[in-house]
């Protein structure tokens, strides 16, 4: 994702506490700044990285639930969440109603293997995240 480093501040002052994206976020005019999941801003932001993916509709692998299960367990296995990207034309099927088909079906299986392998998985959002990271970073 591409955005000045400007515009957290704004972001900051209408409440936005946490950013969501890539490992690296891409700055406009060339280069990039690295962010590790959980790091803070100056601002006192929360960095929250995607590091697993579940994009059936785009994703050329020939099995996006295996794919998305071996980043979770590599996640899980460096302690850390495993936040899944996945976006909305997965399971949109105004064009192509056998895509969304196709997509909500292997959801299901990945939901499934993940409740599976890991029993007391926990599912959250991405609010409830940064609120677990900040009690951990300021406990009482």
């Amino acid at each position: 994702y591409t955005w000045p480093a400007s515009l957290e501040k704004t972001l900051r002052a209408e409440g936005v506490e946490a950013l969501q994206g890539m490992i690296h976020q891409c700055l406009p005019g060339g280069g990039h700044r690295r962010h590790w999941f959980g790091s803070r801003n100056a601002l006192g932001q929360t960095y929250l990285l995607r590091n697993c993916f579940f994009e059936p509709t785009t994703d050329a692998c020939a099995d996006p639930v295996d794919a998305c299960m071996e980043r979770i367990a590599c996640a899980f296995r460096w302690h850390k969440p495993a936040v899944i990207s996945s976006h909305r034309v997965n399971y949109v099927g105004f064009i192509h109603p056998t895509n969304r088909d196709r997509s909500l079906r292997l959801l299901g299986e990945l939901l499934d293997r993940i409740r599976r392998r890991w029993p007391d998985v926990r599912f959250r959002t991405s609010d409830e995240l940064t609120s677990l990271l900040a009690d951990q970073k300021n406990p009482t």
